[in-house]
């Protein structure tokens, strides 16, 4: 017997990959996330962080956005309070934008790589006079 098997020609979705995957983006993008990686300008600074945030993206378009922050004067750590998001792909699915309680976008993230157990997420921010482009890799929390 023979299976046909169609191929997408043209560019993958996200930058960095998956090219091909069974699972639906939403699919993948449903866990509940912490950070591995945290780049600015293309410099790797995950070693100097002191603020780490998590993402729980939930099935339903709600979430957690949370952040930890050590302290390496005390050598401890600090939950800070949860914000309950909303979130949801943009247009072309390329981007995840993360809203507040009161639907005021927080963050709004370009995917460059989506598959089952990473993440990859860009954004542009402004340090006083200077755009920074921050790249956040997120690993699942549990691991299983």
């Amino acid at each position: 017997m023979v299976v046909p098997v169609l191929l997408q020609t043209g560019c993958k979705k996200y930058e960095d990959g998956p090219a091909f995957s069974l699972r639906s983006k939403k699919a993948r993008l449903v866990n509940y996330w912490k950070i591995d990686k945290w780049f600015q300008n293309g410099t790797d600074y995950t070693d100097s962080m002191y603020l780490y945030p998590y993402y729980k993206f939930k099935d339903d378009n709600k979430g957690i956005s949370e952040v930890w922050m050590h302290d390496s004067y005390t050598n401890m750590w600090y939950k800070q309070n949860p914000i309950k998001i909303t979130w949801e792909f943009s247009d072309k699915k390329d981007s995840v934008l993360i809203y507040n309680s009161d639907h005021d976008l927080l963050d709004g993230f370009l995917i460059l790589r989506l598959k089952e157990k990473e993440l990859w997420m860009q954004t542009t921010m402004l340090l006083g006079d200077e755009k920074v482009v921050v790249e956040e890799r997120f690993v699942p929390v549990c691991d299983d």
